[in-house]
């Protein structure tokens, strides 16, 4: 999801460390092996989220029966509209014959991706929807999303009370969506935003910002962000208030049993806005290169994580959805679904590990497809 300010963020030493080590350039589509050229368009790597997707869709290349199938390259456009327009324009030039897009506009693409299209060649945009009629979507209901953290709130509320609403970068499309959800869940009820605190998905800025706004509003007794409640936490100084935010694994610990080193939080939702949609997009993108039919937009079902179905673990086809110990980053998400197959290693460290075989859409509760 979906904590997003991993989805934006930029930070130029570890993009030019990351270009250092993909697995190819646009520039080297790695033809001659007979294999489907596909590319990974990416405009932010400097964050856990884009991270473990990167590494997801790495992990599912070098598995079979992908590996023998598919020649991946992986380039890193950064948030500049111009850039990743001309990344695209380069990739088709390059013979690439599918691109899985994480666009930075939803319509400033669109030119540049129907050329590609009329090109013969697919696009296919993940997590982050465009508006060309020929791309293909793989990504959250983000109205829905805000909806359904929002929705909880005012179950827990009694349908009256004070909210806070920390909202993320302006204008884009994100916040303006989940924005959308959070209005429409509080219609109609007596509970009131009475403040929105714009922290921008950074988890210094949301802090800051939350402070200004709960001194100002003492009175608040719950807050929605698209993540946030660990800064909430320490804003309030354990004072219980409703919380909906995002699924990393700091957000996830404020509920996990105290026994599993959890707070064991009971006023808090976590709605995850999962990495595996770009391996979902991957998957996809072999089976149209292949022939298969495929609807123009997947909805990936909405998961939510209160202390009531938080489990700790290794294996997520086993159930477990907080993963802890050393090696596992602080802002660590939940990154499995029946709709995909690679595990923890793969979203660690994109080497391929294989724990299930994916399932279709309509065999997935909340998964549509249009």
């Amino acid at each position: 999801m979906k904590t997003r300010s991993a989805r934006f963020a930029l930070a130029a030493p570890l993009l030019v460390a990351l270009m250092a080590t993909t697995v190819a350039c646009a520039g080297d589509s790695g033809a001659g092996d007979g294999k489907f050229k596909i590319a990974l368009n990416l405009s932010t790597t400097n964050n856990q989220y884009q991270t473990q997707a990167r590494n997801l869709i790495k992990a599912a290349s070098e598995t079979p029966p992908y590996k023998d199938k598919v020649s991946l390259g992986i380039d890193v456009a950064g948030v500049d509209v111009t850039r990743q327009i001309q990344t695209i324009n380069n990739e088709v030039s390059a013979g690439y014959k599918a691109i899985l897009l994480y666009p930075v506009s939803p319509t400033a693409l669109n030119p540049a991706i129907e050329r590609a299209c009329k090109a013969g060649v697919t696009v296919i945009a993940w997590d982050s929807p465009v508006t060309a009629p020929c791309a293909y979507n793989v990504a959250l209901d983000l109205e829905a999303w805000g909806y359904t953290g929002a929705k909880w709130l005012v179950d827990k509320m009694g349908g009256k009370g004070n909210l806070a609403v920390i909202r993320g970068i302006e204008g884009v499309p994100a916040d303006v969506g989940e924005y959308k959800g959070v209005q429409k869940a509080i219609a109609g009820t007596d509970v009131k935003i009475v403040a929105e605190p714009v922290g921008n998905w950074a988890a210094a800025t949301i802090k800051t910002a939350f402070a200004q706004a709960y001194a100002a509003h003492p009175e608040i007794d719950a807050v929605w962000g698209a993540t946030g409640c660990v800064q909430v936490w320490e804003v309030t100084n354990g004072r219980p208030i409703y919380c909906s935010g995002g699924a990393s694994k700091t957000e996830m610990m404020l509920m996990a049993p105290k026994s599993d080193g959890g707070q064991g939080i009971t006023t808090n939702i976590a709605a995850a806005a999962p990495p595996y949609s770009g391996e979902l997009a991957f998957q996809q993108a072999v089976q149209i290169l292949e022939g298969q039919k495929v609807p123009k937009n997947t909805l990936m079902p909405i998961e939510t994580y209160t202390s009531e179905n938080v489990k700790v673990g290794t294996d997520p086809a086993q159930g477990a959805n907080l993963f802890v110990g050393s090696e596992i980053p602080p802002d660590f998400f939940p990154f499995w679904s029946p709709l995909v197959e690679q595990g923890l290693q793969a979203a660690l460290h994109g080497t391929p590990d294989k724990i299930s075989t994916a399932k279709p859409c309509s065999q997935v509760p909340g998964c549509g497809q249009r």
